[in-house]
């Protein structure tokens, strides 16, 4: 045991050095018992939540790594070995800070005693004073736990929730990565969510929230369904104003999540955003979860209620096992679409929590493109269906979960449909090759030149036009000019620096 445990401390070194050929190669040692897995998995979400890129204005590297651990605790063990792989290969590309709990631990208790450290804290959120910022946060979580800090940092996002709600799913997700390690672990990730926020919310001004008035009706989840449906909105905020006085949050969120499952928005925003609405309410008062909740339900989408083609029927009169093996096929190939299997499986009976495991097994065994939208939307999807009763979570699966499939396209690599956009998804036995596109968009134009050819691309270039449903359009990329400077010399270049062992994000 002393040695298996050596085994996952020096895994640890690996991912704060970047060896990740070295860490992989251990990996694929220490997965092979259960115990271990839980523990690499802590390590990657301590890794994660270190992570620091300048170049990046909101890091979505925490954001897919909680996703990836919802979806590990359904699939369990052997099974859910091929994402936790992929998850920590993902870990060694990003970029991490030179910080741990301890130091961090050391200098929260440095600070002197703060008469009122929520309004320090917003101070220097506000004044952009990164290292207060971060140290001030983590000492309300060492004095009043890691509930009190996350109604203080919460109640400063609902300021300015951020361009598609990135401020708030930000810090949703660090408190998640805090909860999931404890204390004094968490503390590293609610340093480093002081340190985001001091940056990208520098400059930001405190609104008032007024407190919740005493509710005029009787709080019920099916008058709420049903208001939204029709447009009555005036019902809709009293329900909301009930639900949320009673405390009742699960209740005020449901058709929120509903809606935003049939239309999860671009790369899944919409139902990112309403998911992380859902796990914040329990740590905001009733009057803060209304602004937060009456500002969703006006703006975050635009149509309530269950589609009447998406209801489900009676029991098909087909065995479980070929309604199984007919979802492991479409969640692969392209004939039958997983909509129909996915009903047929929860038609036929099939728990949904097995329905939910065979789609992040199959998914487990895939290499993505922008894996950090594609993992976070799966795993948005598969707890939104996982709450409530079963028959909104079998709806909800339909649609969130449905949209993230693998399908076959034909000659070329598969794609994974993923609401407005296609991202390529190439299987690991399959080498990783894809066919050159022409020369009008991938090439390089030089002044008194011709087109030099250049390499396949990686991912999608800039200016796709979200409303076609990936299709590649002429006005994708333009040439590009260098003006009349000319290329100097081989020669005269500077070279490279020597590559070292591990990834440089």
């Amino acid at each position: 045991m002393f040695g298996r445990a050596t085994e996952v401390s020096q895994f640890n070194e690996l991912l704060v050095t970047g060896q990740h050929v070295k860490g992989m190669r251990l990996f694929d040692q220490v997965s092979k018992d259960p115990a271990l897995c839980n523990l690499v998995l802590d390590s990657v979400v301590m890794s994660n939540a270190n992570q620091s890129d300048p170049s990046l204005h909101t890091p979505h590297g925490l954001q897919t790594t909680n996703a990836a651990r919802s979806m590990l605790a359904i699939s369990g063990f052997p099974a859910g070995v091929p994402l936790l792989r992929f998850i920590t290969l993902y870990s060694f590309s990003l970029r991490k800070r030179g910080l741990s709990a301890e130091d961090v631990r050391i200098k929260a208790r440095s600070l002197p005693v703060l008469p009122d450290p929520v309004a320090a804290l917003h101070a220097a959120f506000a004044a952009g004073d990164v290292g207060v910022a971060g140290a001030v946060l983590a000492r309300i979580a060492l004095d009043g736990g890691i509930p009190a800090a996350a109604h203080a940092v919460l109640r400063y996002t609902l300021y300015d929730l951020g361009k598609l709600g990135h401020h708030f799913a930000l810090a949703v997700s660090f408190l998640e990565a805090a909860q999931a390690l404890g204390l004094p672990r968490g503390l590293l990730p609610i340093a480093n969510l002081g340190f985001f926020l001091a940056e990208s919310m520098k400059g930001i001004r405190p609104i008032d929230i007024p407190p919740l008035d005493a509710a005029a009706v009787a709080p019920s989840a099916p008058r709420l369904a049903e208001a939204v449906e029709t447009g009555a909105f005036d019902a809709v905020e009293d329900q909301i104003r009930a639900l949320l006085a009673a405390r009742r949050t699960d209740d005020a969120v449901r058709p929120l999540l509903v809606a935003a499952s049939a239309d999860p928005g671009f790369l899944g925003h919409t139902l990112i955003l309403a998911h992380a609405i859902r796990r914040a309410a329990p740590f905001l008062e009733p009057a803060e979860n209304f602004h937060l909740f009456w500002k969703a339900y006006r703006t975050l989408v635009s149509r309530f209620g269950y589609p009447e083609f998406l209801r489900l029927g009676p029991s098909p009169a087909v065995e479980r096992e070929a309604v199984m093996s007919a979802l492991r096929a479409s969640l692969q190939h392209k004939t039958p679409p997983a909509e129909v299997t996915l009903r047929q499986a929860l038609e036929a009976g099939v728990p949904l929590d097995e329905v939910l495991g065979t789609i992040v097994n199959a998914y487990g065994h895939w290499t993505v493109g922008e894996k950090e939208h594609t993992i976070a939307l799966l795993g948005a999807a598969v707890e939104t269906a996982r709450c409530g009763c079963r028959s909104d979570a079998s709806i909800r699966t339909l649609y969130g979960a449905g949209r993230v499939r693998a399908r076959d396209a034909g000659p070329g690599p598969p794609l994974l449909r993923r609401g407005l956009r296609a991202v390529h998804v190439l299987p690991e036995p399959r080498p990783p090759t894809r066919r050159t596109s022409s020369d009008r968009f991938d090439s390089d134009w030089f002044q008194r030149s011709g087109p030099v050819p250049r390499g396949p691309r990686r991912g999608s270039p800039l200016g796709v036009d979200a409303r076609g449903r990936g299709e590649r359009r002429a006005f994708e990329r333009r040439p590009r000019l260098l003006g009349t400077a000319r290329r100097a010399p081989f020669c005269q270049r500077p070279r490279a620096a020597p590559r070292r062992e591990g990834f440089r994000p």
